[in-house]
């Protein structure tokens, strides 16, 4: 019987897996070490050099469309508050009060100020402090203190923050990318559905679930894989700091996508048009592309267990016109749409969680379908070693 690497527990080896990921030949890549699921260690250096250091997506700009909208979040423990100005643009500020560390803001809405619930300091859209009741005769000077500034970029409607503040601009970094998808028209579509939850599984099982398509024909046997057909996934190549695969349709999908929306069909590169492409921005945004809407997925660590999936569905003007449904319905069914979808892909994350412990795994061998998964390996190694 042929024999595989057995597994090992600790995180040297699992680095040790990741520098020979750089030049493993693709038909020799083998999954890591099922450890790495599991070992706090790996996660606390996941965070400080990918979490604290690279651009993620934490919002939609259909979440704020009128100054004054906000929303708060969380990523790696940073607590955020993203905020549409007076001016118009989108900001994120740390969501900490400069007086007593007490959360300036609480879940979203619209505003023309924030006040803090601890001590009533009060800071504006731009993130200046207006007041402060009983600071008279201290040393605080209003005209410099404000709440900290995170930086931010908008690319296609997808809010992405960045924590170090130093980083390099995102948009020159996805350049290619955004050639590559500019034809799906992105910035003209509209988030008719948003999910944002907890999913019990370390993040980067979601992560590598959603680096390959090959899996339709398991976990989406029901709902994906009569139109996208697993097997058909082919990795498209990996430029760094994005990747991409794709799944073709279905002969019968692909003449109904053809009939449903042919404008924007039609704009589209020929090897486009009956195809699910999927790209994704290292270190954590997956974005599935079909000619008919467009879904998306960021992945964030919450804990070794636990990981938060922002997720929603894209459609654009000629399907929203020519469903035969009022905006409403529309997006009721496609949020049902998409968690049912999603609620396939969580419990595999769930049932992996569990299952990776065990003691008497042997580490498996990759697919050219799921290639992309050594690409991501790659992607952590430049990072973590």
């Amino acid at each position: 019987m042929e024999q595989h690497t057995p597994v090992t527990n600790s995180m040297d080896s699992i680095l040790q897996q990741l520098a020979q990921c750089i030049d493993c030949p693709e038909d020799k890549a083998e999954m890591l070490d099922p450890a790495q699921y599991h070992d706090t260690d790996l996660l606390e250096l996941e965070i400080d050099r990918i979490f604290r250091t690279e651009w993620i997506c934490v919002a939609r700009t259909d979440q704020l469309e009128k100054p004054g909208d906000y929303l708060t979040t969380e990523l790696v423990g940073e607590q955020l508050l993203v905020v549409r100005t007076r001016e118009n643009e989108l900001v994120t500020y740390s969501n900490v009060c400069r007086h007593r560390y007490f959360p300036v803001a609480h879940g979203s809405g619209n505003a023309e100020r924030f006040t803090c619930d601890y001590h009533k300091w009060t800071y504006g859209l731009d993130g200046r402090l207006l007041g402060a009741p009983g600071m008279q005769g201290t040393s605080l000077d209003k005209r410099t203190c404000r709440l900290p500034e995170i930086p931010t970029e908008i690319w296609n409607g997808f809010v992405f923050v960045n924590l170090d503040r130093d980083a390099e601009p995102l948009a020159p970094r996805i350049a290619a990318l955004s050639e590559r998808t500019a034809a799906y028209e992105l910035e003209a579509m509209s988030a008719v559905a948003i999910d944002d939850s907890i999913w019990a599984g370390n993040w980067k099982l979601t992560m590598e679930n959603a680096l390959d398509s090959y899996h339709h024909m398991g976990l989406h046997e029901k709902s994906l894989q009569a139109d996208i057909p697993g097997l058909g996934t082919e990795f498209q190549g990996d430029h760094e700091t994005w990747a991409h695969h794709h799944t073709p349709f279905s002969e019968r999908f692909a003449d109904e996508v053809a009939q449903t929306v042919p404008q924007s069909t039609a704009r589209l590169r020929p090897e486009d048009r009956a195809t699910m492409n999927v790209f994704y921005i290292y270190p954590s945004f997956v974005m599935p592309l079909l000619p008919v809407y467009g879904n998306w997925l960021s992945i964030i660590p919450i804990n070794l267990g636990e990981t938060r999936v922002f997720t929603g569905l894209l459609f654009g003007d000629e399907y929203r016109e020519t469903s035969g449904v009022d905006e409403q319905t529309l997006a009721a069914q496609s949020l049902d749409s998409l968690r049912a979808i999603n609620a396939e892909d969580q419990e595999a994350t769930l049932r992996l969680q569990r299952s990776t412990q065990s003691r008497f795994i042997e580490r498996g061998v990759m697919s050219r379908k799921e290639i992309g998964i050594l690409h991501f390996y790659r992607y952590l190694a430049r990072k973590l070693l």
